[in-house]
């Protein structure tokens, strides 16, 4: 019969210590056994077993603590993902001290997995619009189809003919009502990033702001962005989208420009 073994009953299979291995039953289940106890050992000489976890899991373990490394010496461990409640195994990686650590995907060899485009009402991009009675949409949506978008930065571009920080203008304007908000939609909810209501909220991203001040021309820029380091993502041909929407009048010569841009990368 292919796939078994016979032995004569003659026979006796052994160990490598000489203890007499044969067929036990184990909780009704049949199992190769050996009649002595046996002893497994790491590379480390610890000795292995099978242990019961905090979760209630039978795991292999060992009876002392090993610890796993990466190539480059950085110590591997398992963490609870917070997202969705899954040990994954998780590197504490070294790095220069004043490096900055992008958390999420390497950056793509393929130049034309990058991902850049504004976010649009209808094909527009310029959000200096009137959203006090009805707020206005401006929408990045997720690819139909193909493959998801990790998303990295969301970059907002402002200009104003006095961009003041005095903690309750926006531009020169007086502090917004609505507010600016950016989220994120998705098939388990709306997670709210950003409430933008003074200059100084631009502040609050995740990211150092670059703001070019010209008090003798006819404008102030601020560049702000905010970095997400591919830890949100959009799935393909779901209703996945970021929403940047206006709910305050913003036409007014007092703003010059006002954009915000989306920048990616395609996950196949």
């Amino acid at each position: 019969m292919p796939g078994v073994i016979r032995l004569n009953p003659d026979c006796i299979l052994y160990d490598e210590d000489g203890h007499p291995v044969g067929i036990v039953e184990d909780n009704g289940d049949y199992r190769l056994l050996t009649t002595a106890n046996s002893t497994l050992y790491d590379v480390a000489g610890n000795a292995i077993a099978v242990e019961e976890d905090v979760s209630g899991n039978h795991q292999l373990m060992t009876v002392s603590k090993s610890t796993l490394y990466d190539i480059n010496d950085n110590h591997i461990d398992s963490l609870l993902d917070q997202k969705d409640g899954i040990r994954r195994l998780a590197v504490e990686a070294k790095a220069p001290r004043g490096q900055s650590i992008i958390i999420g995907n390497a950056v793509t060899e393929n130049l034309d997995d990058i991902v850049r485009s504004y976010a649009d009402n209808l094909g527009a991009i310029d959000m200096k619009v009137n959203g006090e009675e009805t707020p206005v949409e401006f929408i990045f949506p997720a690819a139909v189809s193909g493959y998801d978008i990790a998303l990295y930065e969301i970059r907002f571009l402002f200009g104003a003919q006095d961009i003041l920080f005095e903690g309750d203008k926006f531009g020169s304007l007086n502090e917004l009502t609505g507010g600016v908000t950016v989220d994120v939609v998705a098939e388990a909810g709306t997670t709210r990033l950003a409430e933008i209501y003074t200059n100084e909220d631009f502040l609050m991203f995740p990211t150092p702001a670059n703001v070019i001040l010209n008090n003798t021309g006819p404008k102030d820029i601020l560049s702000m962005g905010m970095s997400l380091g591919g830890a949100v993502v959009l799935r393909a041909g779901t209703s996945d989208k970021v929403v940047v929407t206006i709910n305050d009048d913003l036409v007014t010569p007092a703003i010059s420009t006002f954009r915000v841009q989306i920048y990616g990368i395609k996950e196949h």
